[in-house]
């Protein structure tokens, strides 16, 4: 597997602006029916079309940035800055490090990749000539990556809220890092890690729901009672609307 960084082209440069502007327009359409007009969903569907566009946004910023340093430095400082709004607009969630704002779910994205790709740097060095230290690093920045990707995802079941979007957030990012080109594949690999959020969402509220009898790879491998909440009103985890409905993000990826 080669790994290059794509050259920028002012055709491509042009329609990522438009991408960019059709992400806040509907992001804002989102946060305004989120705000004043929760009954109507209308607003909430159209909003789901920014997630991808943003977490495609990142991809393509981690291999065109000049300094990929400053990128996830300028990162770090709007996340800390968004945490406050998100606070405000998302009144369940506490002030603790368990509920952090998508800025930081793309954070977290920024550096799994970069310790995957020096993870592969290390590897094409190891496949040219053996050497104990390539190993080492091979392993040791894959598995940090590996351990940056499910972070989210242990102070989630240790809080009850990890980063917004969580370990799903990072693998879109990642999806669209390898796919983003690739059109069938990157449609069909959405349309699986959207099945896959939807089941590990319902397994961790399961989880949530009962901690002190079950672990979570028994909630995780209930396949019986994780389906049964999939294609049943049942107030236990969440309704068939709020499992489905960010799958309607799908609607960004054409």
């Amino acid at each position: 597997m080669e790994i290059k960084r794509q050259p920028s082209l002012p055709q491509a440069t042009h329609r990522n602006d438009l991408l960019k502007i059709i992400a806040l327009a509907t992001m804002l359409i989102d946060h305004v029916g989120m705000l004043y007009f929760p009954r109507e969903m209308l607003y909430r569907t159209i909003g789901r079309i920014a997630f991808p566009i943003f977490a495609y946004q990142i991809a393509i910023g981690f291999q065109k940035t000049s300094s990929r340093k400053k990128y996830g430095l300028r990162l770090f400082l709007f996340a800390c800055i968004s945490q406050i709004p998100y606070f405000w607009f998302n009144r369940e969630v506490q002030f603790h490090f368990g509920g952090l704002n998508i800025m930081f779910t793309f954070l977290f994205a920024l550096s799994a990749l970069q310790c995957f790709e020096m993870g592969h740097k290390a590897f094409e060095g190891l496949k040219a000539k053996f050497d104990g230290m390539l190993v080492l690093k091979t392993v040791g920045f894959w598995l940090l990556s590996l351990g940056i990707i499910i972070a989210p995802e242990i102070t989630s079941i240790k809080y009850g809220h990890g980063t917004e979007y969580g370990m799903s957030g990072i693998l879109f990012v990642f999806l669209f890092y390898f796919l983003g080109k690739k059109k069938i594949a990157l449609f069909t690999g959405y349309f699986g890690l959207s099945a896959f959020s939807v089941y590990y969402s319902v397994a961790e509220g399961y989880y949530l729901s009962a901690p002190s009898i079950m672990t979570f790879f028994e909630a995780f491998t209930s396949y019986k009672v994780i389906i049964k909440y999939l294609f049943n009103d049942n107030n236990l985890v969440w309704t068939l609307e709020g499992i489905f409905f960010q799958s309607r993000s799908i609607m960004s990826v054409p």
